[in-house]
């Protein structure tokens, strides 16, 4: 005889939460939603409280505001609701140390605010055999990052050993140049495009006449004239030059330029692993390295530009310089982060601006920055 399922009368309040990891995954958010109202219908369940972390990786809990924001309010008590609704358990985060995302959720329980998973074969509360489940599901999704990760950066090297740039700003003097999958040139990307196809690459072309020219004089007047980066700085600044991203120069970017060996023809890529977890060096057997360019410097001026750089005491940042090297990277990136300091090529470790500042949220402070509680706006597609 089949059971009947009286209708519940009094649904229990619940916020649901929700996580794509990337801006490419556009309809995630409603796939999403559609299979946590079904779960709600049928477990007596009234969303009235969404959570979304839009473009936002699950591997730590600092890049993602709505969740942060998530618990706060769970430990307040002030909330309107008294569960919370997961699609699954990668949803709620892909940890490397399992033990925090079950710390997370030990939290909200306690609370007396339970996390349930919508598209598990476990009951969140169902005994032993549910939480084994639950931890090698957990187990399974921190592996599935470290295995995507490194797949991710054992293709990119591939790519960068064939010429194709990867990522991040092209030096100050060249240009992007999207080729399609024969090689043949398409279009040269102006600021803030990407490529539209999938199947395109991108290579770096010399710019403008008038940049190569600056770029030459930066080393002959580092090296011939004995000018401080300061200085330099200044003379790019009255001399109308700005940098790739139309910010004035600055100390910080123009030690980049003096030690960016593009400017001999080669290209080097992956000098840090950062897959998951603290970023950390590269063998040099490990880098991508290849000639792209025709070199606009001799490798002797390049070695003694190098050579006075490494004179230069470690400690040779002035604050002036950390903190200018904080606005640049603000400009390129849009934010800032202990993660993207780790792997700016132009700026020292943080722990750099912990013992000169006192902690990375003092240094913030004296540029202004606060940390943004939204995903800012993907980059306009290029017309083909």
């Amino acid at each position: 005889m089949r059971k009947i399922i009286k209708p519940v009368t009094d649904p229990v309040r619940a916020a649901q939460y929700i996580r794509m990891s990337t801006e490419h995954q556009r309809y995630s958010p409603d796939n999403q939603q559609s299979a946590i109202a079904t779960y709600a219908s049928l477990r007596g369940f009234e969303v009235v409280e969404t959570y979304l972390d839009s473009g936002k990786s699950g591997l730590t809990l600092s890049g993602r505001p709505a969740l942060k924001r998530l618990l706060s309010d769970v430990l307040s008590g002030a909330m309107p609701y008294k569960a919370i609704l997961v699609l699954d358990v990668s949803r709620w985060g892909r940890f490397q140390d399992t033990d925090q995302a079950a710390h997370y959720e030990y939290m909200c329980r306690e609370a007396g605010v339970p996390v349930h998973y919508c598209n598990e074969p476990f009951e969140n509360e169902g005994g032993t055999m549910a939480s084994i489940v639950k931890h090698m599901k957990r187990v399974m999704a921190a592996e599935y990052s470290r295995e995507l990760s490194t797949k991710v950066s054992r293709a990119q090297r591939q790519q960068a050993r064939l010429g194709f740039k990867q990522g991040g700003m092209n030096p100050f003097g060249t240009r992007r140049q999207v080729v399609d999958e024969h090689g043949n040139p398409r279009l040269v990307l102006e600021r803030g495009q990407r490529k539209a196809l999938t199947t395109d690459r991108v290579v770096l072309i010399w710019g403008p006449a008038e940049e190569i020219a600056a770029v030459r004089r930066i080393f002959r007047m580092f090296v011939e004239d004995q000018m401080s980066l300061a200085e330099i700085a200044r003379w790019l600044n009255t001399q109308g030059h700005t940098q790739v991203h139309g910010a004035e120069w600055r100390a910080s970017a123009v030690r980049y330029v003096l030690r960016n060996e593009l400017y001999i023809g080669t290209y080097i890529f992956g000098r840090k692993y950062s897959n998951v977890g603290a970023p950390h060096p590269a063998p040099v057997q490990d880098w991508a390295q290849v000639d792209v360019l025709k070199p606009i410097i001799s490798k002797k001026l390049f070695s003694d530009a190098a050579t006075r750089l490494a004179k230069l005491a470690p400690n040779s940042y002035t604050n002036e310089e950390l903190l200018e090297g904080l606005r640049q990277l603000l400009a390129e990136k849009g934010t800032l982060s202990t993660f993207l300091i780790k792997n700016s090529p132009f700026l020292p470790y943080p722990c750099t601006y912990m013992r000169r500042f006192g902690s990375m949220s003092a240094a913030y402070l004296l540029i202004g920055f606060d940390e943004p509680t939204h995903c800012p706006p993907s980059a306009p597609m290029a017309q083909i």
